[in-house]
């Protein structure tokens, strides 16, 4: 399943047209809220993201700079009242302090699986 940030006339990158394609062919779904002619704007992207966090039983951040749509859709989860996790990095990055941030105020740490 995919989720479009304009029409399907404006997939965004281009490159994922032929993705789409496959998903399409193989029997998922692509879906999109926009109308025709609606072009993949930054806005268009939280806006995404929402439907995704809210399909999902829980989100999991690996990895994320300090403006990513990754956090983005981690706060949409909460608000959702949905799980997050935040898989911890051991290696010394500039993600990491953000995901430290995420693993101490607002989500929950999966050990379970690393």
């Amino acid at each position: 399943m995919r989720f479009l940030e304009a029409d399907f006339g404006n997939i965004y990158p281009r490159e994922n047209a032929e993705l789409i394609k496959r998903i399409i062919d193989e029997g998922g779904a692509v879906l999109t809220e926009y109308e025709i002619n609606e072009k993949p704007l930054p806005i268009n992207f939280p806006r995404r993201n929402r439907i995704i966090s809210g399909l999902s039983q829980g989100v999991i951040v690996t990895e994320a700079s300090q403006k990513s749509g990754s956090l983005i859709t981690a706060d949409l989860a909460l608000e959702q009242g949905k799980e997050v996790f935040a898989v911890p990095r051991k290696c010394k990055c500039i993600y990491i302090k953000r995901n430290k941030y995420v693993n101490q105020t607002r989500s929950k740490i999966s050990r379970k699986y690393i």
